[in-house]
């Protein structure tokens, strides 16, 4: 894998072309750069001015190619400081600007960092100047970012496989918001605009993943070759434009960037305290993770696998039952479902370290010409102690594969969260990671009081749940009404195009003698089933399973009513965690931002893997 400084195209970006554009690009300017978007803005703001002449106030610290663009005999370039963190430095910046004409305020948000504009935002208020958000680190609006500035400026260099482009979002006021009128010489080609607008805004958001998840394993390494080095590019960063590091008071900069060389590691050099390395979505995660596996140390326990008969049902579940945060796809009950809805066979093994129980293993398989050939491990193995390691899961892999002594195709998806360190631990375990998104989800704790449950709510969650108690209505919680609740859920499935659970599976689910699922559902007055929650229960855990809400619901907030209660039911009923049943915000962002209203701890489990064996 050649690392290169930005993504290279693809013949397979083309795929991604569409005959219409995206919504997400509606209300766009597009220019044929950065330096052109912030030109055609001081242009803008000189004619609706009637000025001869503005002064631009930019950082210290600025491309000098972007600012070639904005020079001109009737443009004053300005300059104003940063500090450590660069940010405005707004003590040096208000002594020397406090009686001086400003016209336009250029703000950035460095290497895709959200920094904070609302006090530019008030400068230009006193100032009456325009506030430009230059976001061209950033890959698309998020969070606060881009919500300040009158214009707010995007770039493709260094983002997107593409030509370099440009594009503004006018955020003027209505009243003052005049469409910018793009000269020629300022045009971005229509091509290089098509090949940008056929990015929609989940694709944008999967590049921002894969940009997170590179820039969160280039910290861990760097910090594991030199721990002096300071990483500025944090988690909470969106859609880091690179890694950036400062070596500002830092001891052996010269042989860390050695190292980096010796990998193959392009080095962007900044300042002469910071330095930068790219972390763009054509560097793989799991090629990556392999690449730096020389900074972790391995282990290899010892564990011996006792598979288990289906008369071992009751060990299994005394194991099971002791699992703090278990999950569904090791328990026992779904093993049978998805052998009687998908045609999976089953085999179960008690993990031992020492002759003693340490865990346990649910193996799928499928035959083809009467032989197993594929095999799966969902979210698995899992163990009793809650220091339940990536160390163990890896070592009972390999035994698992030494029990099974075949040629075969593999996939597993471990059990352990997601961290840099089990990361590259699996990766160097040889398993190659082809759905790097994982499964993040959250737990909230149903041990805490019922009091305590509810204060914790996020304010507007717990408001909209005030709304939905207003109407009264009785949550349901008998299993009378599954046909009807199966039917709704199809419905759905086939109107919003979305894969969801396999009606078989659970109507298999339904079927059980265990009765895993719990019901909740409320009806209307005329007898009408407007809102239903389905629930799995196992171990010390509920999981939340699938759910459906009709207009009247949602306009009632019953999604809160039933997720609330429901925790209440299981909390009684003696479960310890409810877990969210998936929170992800690329595909589902708006149920995401929902179940967060409930303001669970996150995890996310790293995704799925495969092997040939």
């Amino acid at each position: 894998m050649k690392i290169t400084i930005s993504p290279q195209k693809k013949w397979n970006n083309k795929l991604a072309r569409k005959d219409n554009k995206n919504a997400y690009w509606d209300n766009v300017t597009w220019t044929k750069r950065r330096g052109t978007s912030l030109r055609l803005i001081v242009d803008e703001v000189m004619k609706q001015s009637d000025k001869k002449r503005v002064s631009v106030l930019m950082p210290e610290l600025f491309d000098p190619e972007v600012e070639k663009d904005i020079y001109g005999e009737n443009v004053e370039v300005l300059r104003y400081p940063l500090t450590d963190k660069l940010d405005p430095d707004w003590n040096a910046i208000k002594e020397q600007y406090k009686d001086r004409e400003v016209d336009v305020f250029i703000f950035v948000h460095y290497f895709g960092m959200y920094h904070d504009a609302n006090r530019a935002k008030t400068f230009c208020k006193q100032h009456d100047a325009r506030l430009i958000e230059d976001a061209s680190h950033c890959l698309y609006q998020y969070q606060k970012i881009g919500q300040a500035g009158d214009y707010v400026v995007f770039s493709s260099k260094y983002l997107l496989p593409t030509k370099e482009c440009s594009w503004i979002i006018n955020q003027c006021k209505e009243s003052e918001q005049i469409a910018l009128e793009v000269p020629t010489a300022y045009a971005c080609e229509e091509a290089v605009r098509q090949a940008v607008e056929a990015y929609d805004y989940e694709t944008l958001k999967r590049i921002a993943y894969l940009r997170r998840e590179n820039c969160g394993l280039l910290n861990y390494f760097i910090q594991s070759l030199n721990g002096t080095v300071q990483s500025l590019i944090g988690e909470e960063c969106e859609s880091p434009f690179f890694a950036v590091y400062s070596s500002e008071n830092a001891v052996g900069r010269t042989h860390l960037i050695q190292e980096l060389d010796k990998i193959g590691f392009p080095v962007i050099s900044v300042n002469d305290n910071l330095f930068a390395l790219p972390v763009h979505q054509g560097i793989r995660p799991g090629r990556l993770a392999r690449r730096l596996s020389s900074c972790i140390q391995t282990s290899a326990p010892k564990v011996q696998l006792v598979k288990l008969g289906k008369d071992d049902k009751a060990r299994w579940e005394h194991l099971y039952n002791q699992i703090q945060i278990s999950n569904i796809t090791q328990h026992w009950a779904y093993g049978d479902m998805k052998q009687i809805s998908e045609g999976w066979q089953v085999e179960r093994f008690v993990i031992q370290q020492d002759g003693e129980d340490i865990g346990i293993l649910q193996l799928l398989s499928k035959k083809k010409l009467g032989r197993k050939i594929v095999y799966r491990v969902n979210r698995g193995p899992i163990f009793i102690l809650p220091e339940n390691n990536i160390d163990l899961e890896l070592a009972t892999m390999r035994e698992l594969k030494r029990y099974l002594n075949r040629p075969c195709l593999f996939f597993y998806v471990p059990y352990s969260v997601m961290t840099e360190e089990n990361y590259i631990k699996t990766n160097a375990d040889k398993w190659n990671n082809w759905d790097v998104y994982g499964y993040p989800s959250g737990v909230i704790d149903l041990t805490q009081s019922e009091e305590d449950l509810r204060k914790s709510l996020n304010s507007k969650w717990r408001n909209q749940l005030k709304t939905a108690e207003k109407y009264e209505h009785i949550v349901q919680t008998d299993k009378d009404r599954f046909d009807e609740m199966m039917e709704l859920y199809v419905e759905e499935q086939e109107e919003k195009n979305f894969k969801g659970e396999n009606p078989l599976l659970l109507r298999a689910m339904y079927n059980h003698v265990d009765q895993p699922l719990r019901f909740f559902y409320v009806e209307n007055e005329e007898g009408n089933l407007i809102a239903y929650d389905i629930f799995y229960r196992h171990g010390q855990v509920a999981t939340y399973f699938i759910g459906w809400n009709s207009e009247e619901g949602r306009k009632q907030c019953l999604n809160n009513l039933l997720l609330y209660q429901a925790a209440v039911h299981m909390k009684k009923e003696g479960a310890k965690t409810l877990d969210l049943g998936g929170i992800e915000y690329i595909q589902t962002e708006a149920v995401a931002k929902f179940k967060d209203g409930m303001m669970p701890k996150h995890y996310r489990q790293m995704g799925d893997f495969y092997k040939i064996f």
